[in-house]
């Protein structure tokens, strides 16, 4: 099964914000269950979450990541504000990820995730088994700013 690795070998760092922890949670912020990484923004309202296909070096070989899902708690923020931005170099440099890269719930959906303020993502490509060390793949959730909108 694509899935069973990031079952196995679940790793991510909060960049910005906090892995949510818990019962059914890894601590890397895999939740069992749902097959998603928790995060929660922190208070501008941002979260980053690193994806390296090493798994921080607990993996023997790199293992890519089937389309991952990050469920994002404490951000509520309005569908056309929302900005999803990727970097392929560790967070050094981002650009806008492109809609048809991903389906993202919307803000009027955040109660059916358990609570206001949550946003559910699924990228709809593979991370690559190059995203590594300097090149791990690095997903942003913010707010537009009034200005670029």
């Amino acid at each position: 099964m694509p899935y069973s690795d990031d079952y196995r070998h679940p790793y991510t760092q909060a960049r910005k914000g906090t892995l949510q922890t818990g019962e059914g949670i890894s601590t890397c912020g895999y939740h069992l269950a749902s097959g998603a990484y928790h995060i929660v923004a922190d208070k501008n309202k941002t979260a980053e979450i690193a994806f390296d296909v090493g798994r921080g070096g607990a993996a023997d070989s790199a293992i890519a990541y089937q389309q991952p899902a990050v469920l994002v708690s404490g951000f509520d923020v309005a569908d056309k504000r929302l900005c999803v931005e990727l970097s392929k170099d560790s967070g050094a440099t981002f650009e806008e990820l492109p809609r048809s890269w991903y389906n993202v719930t919307k803000h009027t959906e955040s109660s059916e995730l358990g609570g206001k303020g949550r946003h559910l993502l699924r990228l709809l490509c593979t991370i690559p088994a190059t995203a590594i060390n300097k090149g791990a793949w690095v997903l942003r959730f913010s707010e537009k700013s009034r200005v670029s909108l």
